[in-house]
């Protein structure tokens, strides 16, 4: 009995982290050909925010499975045993650090809301995984990377200010939406305007998301021509 409903949740484990994952692909790939936001953000932001999801959590993830595969792998031999853990308890420092690094970038540029940079973050770490755990059952690689992939996916709606869901809502405004539908989607944010009012048309919306000291300067401007939506800018306190 204990056996099947843990292979119950293992298929569920991995079927989930998969499912996810195309999902946030296929989401990756109509957001980098629709989003208007990313029409006025040089190309190189993507891929920072590739490079800063691999090294802050991508990292960090492959380094604690190193660590703690080492450990269990330790030998009998004493002196052995105990030269091999003084030099992985180093790698403490470098998991908290590498971890710690990817937050304080995104409380200035929230780079896990682009595209790609999670996918590609979840494909880099199931890569590298997948051969560090090599000598282990396909059962427990499986899981382990499905976990873990999970985990760096979930990034995306870890907020951990108001400029990160504020980010990710421009990115889902697109050419050709009405005022109605730009309402909808930033009703939750301060405007200068109403984006019901007629005379806005041609006109340009501004949002803020925050009074705070520290983003109170943030704002998203929407372009309206004809009653659409025709450019989105991040103007960044």
């Amino acid at each position: 009995m204990k056996n099947n409903i843990s292979k119950i949740w293992i298929v569920l484990v991995i079927a989930a982290s998969t499912a996810w994952l195309l999902v946030t692909i296929f989401g990756d790939i109509s957001l980098s050909i629709s989003s208007l936001l990313l029409r006025s953000e040089p190309h190189a932001v993507i891929w920072i925010s590739i490079v800063a999801i691999i090294l802050g959590c991508v990292l960090p993830l492959l380094l604690s499975l190193i660590f703690v595969l080492s450990e269990s792998r330790a030998k009998a031999h004493f002196a052995a045993r105990k030269k091999r853990r003084v030099w992985h308890w180093t790698l403490l420092p470098a998991i908290i650090g590498s971890a710690y690094l990817l937050y304080l970038v995104e409380r200035i540029e929230p780079v896990t809301v682009m595209p790609f940079s999670t996918t590609v973050g979840t494909l880099v770490f199931t890569m590298v995984a997948f051969w560090l755990l090599r000598q282990s059952p396909i059962q427990t690689r499986l899981t382990i990377v499905s976990i873990c992939a999970v985990m760096i996916l979930s990034t995306r709606f870890m907020d951990w200010n108001s400029r990160k869901p504020f980010l990710r809502d421009l990115l889902r405004l697109r050419n050709g939406m009405t005022a109605e539908q730009v309402k909808g989607i930033m009703a939750r944010y301060t405007t200068s305007q109403d984006a019901d009012d007629d005379r806005n048309a041609s006109d340009t919306l501004y949002y803020r998301h925050s009074d705070g000291a520290e983003y109170n300067a943030d704002w998203g401007k929407i372009t309206m021509r004809g009653g659409r939506v025709v450019a989105v800018h991040f103007l960044p306190d």
